[in-house]
This record gives C-alpha cells, sequence and structure tokens, in this order.
C-alpha cells in the first residue's frame, strides 16, 4: 500500500543517499511519486532515471545483506547450468552460477524469498546461497543459456507484478499494461495489498477500520501480522473496490456480505474470497488467497510421517468406506483433503466434490459448490451426486446429521467417501458424529479411516541455533515420543530471524497427524469398551502414536520447536 518513506523504503533510500546516488530532492520528489501512484519506490526512481537498475539493485543487496551478483560480467559454470532445465529456469526466475561442494551458488530477483529458495533446495539436492541479480539482467541469461523465448521479467525483486484491470462475471481478471486501469488511490492500494499479500505468502488479508486510521494484517503461516496503517479517509473507497471485484452490492453496509474473485500474480492463478462485516468504525473485510495449483498436492509435501502416509494410502486404495478428517479451523483439513483426491483422481474413475466454498481445482474432478438460497445444501447435493454414477465422493464439512446420513448412506453403497469434521484428535470423530445423532454401529461400519492433523510452523533453515533446549524440555520432548530414558536426542533449543525473517524465524508450516484405521477388531473393541480414549489399543495418543508425539518426532528432526507443538494445543484451537 501507498505510504510515506518508511520501513524497507526509508532503508534503501538511506542508501542510495549515503553512496551520493541520488540527492535528498530526488528522493523526496521519487516519495511524492510513490504516494501518488502507489508504485514502489526503486521502481519510481529507476523510471526517472534517477539511478540506474544495476545501481539500485546494489543498493538493494547492501539493504539485504546479499551479495550482488552483475551478470552482465559473470559467466555461471557449464556445470551448474546443466542443473536446471529451460523450464526450471523459466519457472524459478533464477540462473545457478557455481557449485561449490553442497552449496549451489545462485543469482535470483529476491534473496529473501525462501519459499523459491526451498524450491530450488528440493529440486537440485544442493544447498542454495543466494546472490541477488537486476530482473532484467536474469531475463537476458535465460534467453542466452536456456534458450528460454519471453521471459516476462519484474521490475522488482521478490514478485512479477501485474495489473489488476477488469472483472468480468465475479472473475476479476489481472493483466498487464491495459490502458483501462483506474488511477483512484483505492485501486493503487488495493492492487498493492494483493501483490504483496500473494508475495509475502499469505492466506488472509485483514481490513479493520479504527477512529483514526485503517490497519492491515496478513495472516503467514498461521500468524496475524501487521502490514502498514491506511489513511481512515481511504477506507470505504477500499471496501467500494473491493465489493466492485467481488460482485457484491456496494450500496448494503448494514449486513455482512460474501464474494469472490480471482487475479493472476506472478503466472500464478489465486481464487481469492471476501467477506465484509459491519463494525461500529465501518466495514471490515477479510480477503481469503488460495492459489489454485495442483503442484503441491503430494503427500510428501504435507509432511506427514511415514506410518500415516502409509495407513492413509491404504485406506485410499479402498473401493468404498468413508475416510473422516478432524481438526479445528485452519488446521489443513481441505488441503489433506485435496491431495487424496489428487491421489486417487485417474481416468477411470468418476470423483465428485460438494464444498462450501470450492477451495482447491483439480482437473479430472467434478466440483459443486453448494448454494443455499437456491436451496442446494450438502444433503442436497449428495443425494443428486448418488444419481451421477461416481466412484468417489468428497464431502468439504459434515455440519449437521442430515448431510451426515447422506454421506453414510454414500459410502454404504459402494462408494469411498472423503469428508472432514470440526474433532479434537481422531478418537475423537466418532464422539463428534454421535453428539449429531449418527448411530454408532451405522458410523463403525461405514468409516474405514479416521485421520487429524494441525499445523505447525517449520524453522527457517537459516534462522536455526546449534544449542540445544534445556533438558527439561528434551525430556518432555523425549516422553511425548515415547523415546526410553538414556538415549541421546538433539533438541532446537531457540531460533532467531535471519535477513529473510525480519520479524520471525519460521517459514512455511507442516502437518501433525495421527491415523485410525477402522477393521473389525477396532469396531468389536470400540463397541466393548467403557472409554474409547484410555484405551491403548484403541487411542493413537495412549500408544506413543498421536498428535503431540508426531509433533515431538518432528522436534527431534528439527523441524520445528517444542514451544510451536504446544502452541498449537495451548491455544484453544484444538
Amino acid at each position: 500500500m501507498s505510504k510515506p518513506l518508511g520501513g524497507a523504503d526509508h532503508r534503501i533510500g538511506a542508501i542510495l543517499l549515503s553512496e551520493g546516488l541520488v540527492s535528498e530532492r530526488v528522493l523526496a520528489r521519487a516519495v511524492e511519486l510513490q504516494k501518488q501512484s502507489g508504485g514502489r519506490l526503486g521502481e519510481i526512481l529507476i523510471s526517472m532515471g534517477a539511478v540506474s537498475a544495476a545501481q539500485f539493485y546494489r543498493a538493494l543487496a547492501k539493504q539485504l545483506q546479499a551479495p550482488f551478483c552483475d551478470l552482465r560480467t559473470t559467466t555461471p559454470d557449464s556445470a551448474a547450468l546443466k542443473l536446471f532445465t529451460a523450464a526450471d529456469a523459466k519457472a524459478f526466475r533464477a540462473i545457478p552460477l557455481f557449485v561449490r561442494g553442497s552449496t549451489l551458488d545462485i543469482a535470483v530477483e529476491n534473496p529473501a524469498d525462501l519459499n523459491r529458495l526451498e524450491d530450488i533446495r528440493a529440486k537440485t539436492g544442493y544447498r542454495v546461497f543466494p546472490h541477488l541479480a537486476v530482473p532484467e539482467d536474469i531475463d537476458n541469461a535465460m534467453r542466452r543459456y536456456y534458450e528460454v523465448p519471453d521471459a516476462e521479467g519484474s521490475k522488482e525483486p521478490g514478485n512479477q507484478r501485474k495489473e489488476f484491470t477488469t472483472q468480468e462475471a465475479g472473475v476479476y481478471q489481472a493483466q498487464t499494461g491495459d490502458s483501462r486501469l483506474d488511477d483512484s488511490p483505492a485501486v493503487a492500494i488495493v492492487d498493492n495489498l494483493l501483490f504483496e499479500a500473494a508475495r509475502r505468502g499469505a492466506s488472509d488479508i485483514h481490513i479493520e477500520p479504527f477512529v483514526d486510521k485503517t490497519k492491515v494484517r496478513f495472516r503467514i503461516d498461521g500468524v496475524l501480522e501487521s502490514a502498514g496503517d491506511s489513511p481512515r479517509m481511504h477506507h470505504e473507497a477500499i471496501i467500494t473496490r473491493l465489493k466492485v471485484l467481488g460482485g457484491m452490492d456496494v450500496a448494503e453496509k448494514r449486513l455482512p456480505l460474501d464474494g469472490r474473485f480471482s487475479t493472476i500474480i506472478d503466472n500464478r492463478r489465486y481464487d481469492l474470497r471476501l467477506s465484509t462485516l459491519p463494525t461500529v468504525f465501518g466495514e471490515k473485510a477479510v480477503v481469503r488467497l488460495l492459489e489454485q495449483t495442483t503442484e503441491h498436492l503430494e503427500f510428501g509435501r504435507l509432511g506427514l510421517s511415514p506410518h500415516v502416509m502409509d495407513q492413509l494410502s491404504k485406506a485410499l486404495a479402498l473401493p468404498h468406506g468413508m475416510i473422516v478428517v478432524g481438526g479445528p479451523t485452519g488446521s489443513g483439513k481441505s488441503t489433506t483433503l485435496a491431495t487424496a483426491l489428487n491421489v486417487v483422481n485417474t481416468p477411470g474413475k468418476n470423483i465428485v466434490t460438494v464444498e462450501d466454498p470450492v477451495e482447491y481445482i483439480i482437473p479430472g474432478v467434478n466440483h459443486t459448490q453448494v448454494n443455499t438460497k437456491a436451496g442446494l445444501n450438502f444433503a442436497t447435493a449428495i443425494r443428486h451426486i448418488l444419481r451421477q454414477d461416481p466412484d468417489v465422493i468428497m464431502v468439504g464439512e459434515i455440519r449437521d446429521s442430515e448431510t451426515a446420513e447422506m454421506a453414510f448412506r454414500a459410502a454404504l453403497t459402494g462408494h469411498l467417501v472423503l469428508t472432514t469434521i470440526h474433532a479434537n484428535d481422531a478418537i475423537s470423530v466418532m464422539t463428534r458424529l454421535e453428539d449429531m445423532g449418527v448411530n454408532r454401529y451405522l458410523a463403525l461400519t461405514s468409516i474405514v479411516a479416521m485421520f487429524s492433523q494441525r499445523l505447525v510452523r517449520t524453522i527457517c533453515p537459516w534462522c536455526k541455533y546449534t544449542e540445544t533446549a534445556s533438558e527439561q524440555v528434551i525430556q518432555d520432548v523425549m516422553n511425548a515420543a515415547g523415546i526410553p530414558a538414556g538415549e541421546k536426542v538433539s533438541v532446537v533449543g531457540t531460533t532467531r530471524p535471519c535477513v529473510g525473517c525480519p520479524d520471525r524465524a519460521y517459514k512455511r508450516r507442516t502437518a501433525i497427524s495421527e491415523i485410525i484405521l477402522v477393521n473389525d477388531d477396532f469396531r468389536r473393541r470400540y463397541l466393548e469398551s467403557g472409554d474409547p480414549k484410555s484405551d491403548p489399543m484403541l487411542n493413537p495418543a495412549r500408544r506413543h502414536e498421536g498428535l503431540l508425539a508426531d509433533g515431538a518426532r518432528k522436534v527431534i528432526e528439527g523441524l520445528t520447536t517444542w514451544d510451536e507443538v504446544l502452541s498449537v494445543f495451548r491455544t484453544g484451537q484444538d
């Protein structure tokens, strides 16, 4: 969003001033233009001719404490270049430079983009050491070394910026260089918000009105972080702009409203869900960003343990029955279901879903959106889906007894049914279903697997301290994981933010999970048990195979911290 010189812009401005590349007058003029256009300071300075692209990016490298690579004078090593295909270079917008042992030096447009660096590490198998390079030079190098004909570069590090222009049938398209772009401050602010949220990997944007300002926060890796403030005078215009994009009634300010639109940023398509809520100071808005890709819908990317992955794969291979995924809001249930669908999605299967809302579009899968105003609820949709000759049915969530009854009917009539429910752990799935009025015998007959998960933040690879945790923490972790006393384990004690994590030392999230395969022995024992949760044969937590135990093992693996694991249980999310 457009704001006075401050934060990152202040630091880069100070560097440019100290090196004599710009004068205070030129910098002040650039800041003034930034306020008017909502653009980025570097882009404005370069377009003014105040600095060259190389000068600006050298200064930016100093700010980020990263080495600068001039690709115009640097010749990459041929062995390094062979680590990439042309598609890799275009997807990562990066040029491999040199191989030093287990380290790959690489030229990128944003060395703080840890998501992209991790993807490169996963692709090459090398630890990645990033160098900042001018985006245009990266484009030229891609054409020179990989014959990429028309790589689209960005003018700013971090992401490729698209201009947001048109709204058609509730779908907001992002295009570059469109002359129809509205120049109003609200448009610039909203465009910058969407761009910045996508660049930082935010799942939600919160726009909150107060008496003297509008507060903006991003939810990143499950945690709300401040994204700055906007003048209060722009709030109504911002909300109106979002409503227009979402196909909502701009005149209705007394009632909560929902809308949706789509956009493309950095060649990635996002489906955005908009919700507004009246408050005493005006309408509060929350925008959810859902990246429309199936690239990450793999069990290996979810962070599931080998045991859980094996058990879940066995359940998905069954021709019929119900698999229930339990967990609180924001625990990744929808992503796990989408991944499961992606796994079973073959040309020989008819897969139909009913969701509210549809979050992941998977090619080859028939997605149905609930529409309560039109009378299409979960139960009604399932009833009609059964007439569509389905092999696999995905029900977004079991919310009531009617939906549960229809879902169980589908599972008992030769269909594989995948669904979610709000439950504390795997064994509690049965309790929640019984609370809804579902017959215990019906549930046990239909269900083939009960799965539960949480999401914990993983430690940024560059933020790890080498010092170990206290003896008490190590003992707690060992007890939770069921490791006998006397064995030696190493546990990361504390973390500190690196240059790419100025306010936190975590990047991305991984799942901690547990699963119960419901077989004849389980059914018999459950019916005979007076307290299933206390029975080690029924409850994974009682035999160190539950959520906390999986979290403890990930702590031992160095993926997260014990405090982070405990936080998902302390905060009431379970």
